[in-house]
């Protein structure tokens, strides 16, 4: 079967060589796409995919479409610009060709920079439900598993790619990842089907050519069924990530500040280390602002932050996330040195989410809290700039937003990023802190 988002379990199809009913069988067990993107390179391994889903794009629910990527990195690009668009025509497939431009002086890995600028040139064309699909097979897999294993990843890492997962609007398929690249090869040659060569993945300079030409063949060599076996290792890691997340997700129940999303700390630290590692991860990754830490960076965040005095505010920067201590309580924040401006509206038909701010704001409080409001009542956002007031719901009288936030001891760098809700004008709710008085 194939599993959920995140794994990447093949147990019904993982023995069958490939054929186009193969991929068929993997593909019906995958969400259900408004169209198939196939990832067209021009390559063995995507001219494969391709040819074989045109044999069954009759049975598939949606259609068939072809992007190829022109890094213009290599002097045969505009061949194998030409060569995937005559294939597309041969096939009737509809083919998107996008140029993107690639320094190459600019430092940091060619290859990453490439794949960046791929994938995000495919967000840009993809549409909400439209599923891109790669060429990404089990040697592929098991080349990522060494990658991560050699920079000392833990289970997210070394569970490596999953079979789908969400992408841009719509989704990301690798249907092909129960299946070796000499199988992929031998359907093709069979058949007598043509496709280009690029001569740079002959280069050992490249990371994954150094492991598929020098290191791969070797382990293979002494040890027979080297590839299938970190491949089912992969799977496994997979699983047990899919159970870190729900074990996460029980832990974050207990120690989670609602409706602020702040972590309590003493709660934190009644947590096994183990256990507390890897709610931290899963919060950090997942839960507003998202950011993937080392492991270093939460040994820092445990020690710096967590076991500072409460009278201490220490905080730390992972990317573009600000973590903060603030008493007894772990904030995080999508950090921008300048304050948030502007005013969004909010219908309370759906979730407001700002990530950008670190926001997201469920209807279900407000339509609780306010028995006059229903899901067409619109609303606005803003951020303090200064001068307000507000009379909270039990006060005898309004106070000075400033007033307001030293009584319920907000911290200096969180007041002009916690929302102010507006109603036809007036200010009704101070987001996480009070709602004003009838």
């Amino acid at each position: 079967m194939i599993g959920r988002e995140g794994t990447a379990y093949a147990s019904s199809v993982k023995h069958r060589t490939f054929s186009p009913s193969y991929l068929f069988d993997v593909l019906s067990g995958l969400p259900r796409a408004r169209a198939y993107w196939i990832a067209l390179s021009g390559g063995a391994d995507s001219v494969a995919l391709l040819r074989s889903l045109a044999e069954i794009r009759s049975q598939l629910p949606a259609p068939l479409k072809a992007i190829h990527i022109n890094h213009g990195l290599q002097p045969q690009a505009p061949e194998w610009v030409r060569f995937c668009q005559d294939l597309c025509l041969e096939l009737r497939v509809p083919c998107t060709v996008v140029n993107v431009n690639i320094e190459r002086n600019t430092g940091g890995s060619l290859e990453a920079r490439a794949r960046q600028a791929r994938y995000e040139a495919i967000k840009n064309h993809l549409g909400s439900g439209e599923a891109v699909v790669t060429a990404h097979h089990q040697d592929d897999q098991v080349e990522t598993v060494l990658l991560h294993l050699v920079k000392g990843a833990g289970t997210n890492g070394l569970a490596a790619m999953p079979v789908w997962r969400s992408f841009a609007d719509g989704f990301l398929f690798r249907p092909l990842l129960g299946i070796r690249r000499a199988q992929l090869m031998d359907w093709l040659t069979k058949r007598e089907f043509s496709w280009v060569e690029d001569e740079s993945n002959q280069n050992l300079d490249y990371d994954r050519n150094y492991l598929r030409h020098e290191i791969l063949p070797k382990l293979e060599a002494r040890w027979s069924g080297t590839v299938a076996c970190l491949a089912r290792s992969a799977r496994l890691q997979a699983a047990q990530s899919e159970i870190n997340a729900v074990l996460a997700k029980l832990d974050l129940a207990t120690v989670e500040e609602f409706p602020r999303g702040t972590l309590a700390i003493d709660k934190v630290l009644t947590l096994t280390p183990a256990r507390r590692d890897n709610l931290l991860y899963w919060w950090l990754c997942n839960k507003g602002p998202k950011v993937i830490p080392s492991q270093r960076q939460l040994e820092v965040l445990h020690h710096d932050l967590l076991l500072a005095g409460r009278c201490a505010h220490p905080g730390m920067k992972i990317g573009n996330v600000m973590l903060r201590r603030y008493q007894n309580s772990l904030y995080k924040i999508a950090w921008r040195d300048d304050p948030p401006i502007g005013a969004f509206e909010w219908r309370l038909n759906r979730p407001l989410e700002l990530p950008q701010m670190g926001l997201y704001l469920e209807p279900q409080i407000l339509l609780r809290l306010f028995h006059e409001f229903n899901e067409n009542t619109l609303l606005t956002l803003c951020f303090r700039q200064g001068g307000e007031r507000f009379k909270p719901r039990g006060s005898a009288h309004s106070r000075r937003l400033k007033q307001l936030f030293q009584v319920w001891r907000v911290p200096v760098w969180k007041r002009e990023r916690v929302g102010l809700i507006y109603y036809q004008g007036k200010l009704v709710m101070i987001w996480g802190y009070a709602q004003a008085a009838k």
